[in-house]
């Protein structure tokens, strides 16, 4: 979802990446913050990603225990 050049994916990317429990839920989590940075980076031409929750989730990511969550987090808050 991340790889399109439009806004209507980031409610999905942002609900899979919500905090996890299990090991597979956190590779289904680290996929969505993937997808969050490399559609913010496609969206900074087109004047950027406007949706508040998008920085809830990313520094929540930041605080996650979970260290490559963590660098993800980084990478979507540039």
């Amino acid at each position: 979802l991340g790889e399109f050049e439009t806004p209507e994916g980031l409610p999905a990317l942002l609900k899979a990446a919500q905090p996890t429990s299990t090991q597979e839920e956190i590779q289904v989590r680290l996929a969505a913050l993937e997808g969050i940075a490399v559609l913010a980076s496609k969206m900074k031409t087109a004047g950027g990603l406007r949706d508040p929750q998008l920085a809830i989730t990313a520094l929540a990511a930041a605080d996650d225990p979970t260290p490559a969550v963590r660098n993800r987090a980084a990478i979507v808050l540039g």
